[in-house]
């Protein structure tokens, strides 16, 4: 475990690579990003947690309640069913 962390601890925050190789000033300009790509399960939960987060606001702000209604909602957890293709 003690090996892990200290691998770990040599990679960067932000893209997962070694630091000593994607910091490396030879680096700069070589790196090409490719097109983007949707996670349809996260962008499915996401609209889910949104739209239960603005159906909390809405209940509140009729019964006069509480603003931070759905406040928190990121800490439920979800679950998700994949459909057959129709």
């Amino acid at each position: 475990m003690q090996a892990l962390g200290d691998y770990e601890a040599t990679l960067c925050e932000h893209c997962g690579l070694p630091r000593d190789v994607c910091h490396a000033r030879d680096m700069e300009n070589r790196v090409k990003v490719g097109a983007p790509s949707r996670c349809h399960v996260t962008t499915a939960l996401l609209r889910a947690q949104d739209g239960r987060a603005r159906s909390n606001e809405a209940i509140a702000k009729k019964a006069g309640g509480a603003t931070n209604a759905g406040a928190y909602d990121r800490a439920l957890s979800w679950g998700f069913t994949i459909l057959e293709p129709t």
